[in-house]
């Protein structure tokens, strides 16, 4: 018993650790999405948009959304002239795409294509990956299958800026 209370004293007697953070760097983001086939645009629910700026937040970036993005934007179809249209020297730029691919075994395999450019001042990284998601219901469409890929999306974006902040290019 005293062994156990000496144990318990020896470890309170050390000071706290204070561990220093770095400031957050602000990030203007924009985010589009678009189906291939229809050729139209597809309205993003607030549920993506604040599922970046979280995975972000862990890396001490403060991803600040773009509610109305510039005037041409999505007309302009080279991601590096789109993240010049965008105020601010940190940019992040999603751009999806989607597509039906088919049905297979009864399920609807849909095809989300992503761009994601991460600039920062002077240094670019891009990034091109392609998602295929499998929906159990034909009503699932676009944004079900965006949902669906974010994971996957995030992830990129994490090891992005990982390597942005390694100093990295690609």
């Amino acid at each position: 018993m005293v062994l156990i209370w000496l144990q318990l004293m020896a470890c309170m007697a050390h000071s706290p650790i204070h561990l220093q953070h770095s400031a957050s760097t602000d990030f203007s983001i924009a985010l589009t999405a678009e189906n291939i086939q229809k050729d139209e645009s597809i309205l993003l629910p607030d549920a993506i948009s604040s599922a970046i700026a979280k995975r972000l937040d862990k890396h001490l970036i403060n991803g600040i959304v773009l509610n109305e993005l510039p005037k041409g934007y999505s007309k302009v179809t080279s991601s590096q002239k789109r993240a010049e249209m965008i105020p601010g020297p940190n940019r992040l730029t999603i751009d999806f795409k989607t597509e039906y691919y088919s049905q297979i075994a009864g399920r609807f395999r849909w095809v989300v294509h992503a761009t994601i450019l991460l600039q920062e001042s002077e240094q670019t990284t891009v990034e091109h990956i392609t998602i295929p998601v499998f929906h159990k219901f034909g009503h699932l469409q676009d944004v079900a299958s965006i949902e669906s890929a974010l994971p996957n999306v995030l992830d990129e974006v994490s090891l992005m800026v990982n390597e942005h902040i390694n100093g990295s290019k690609k």
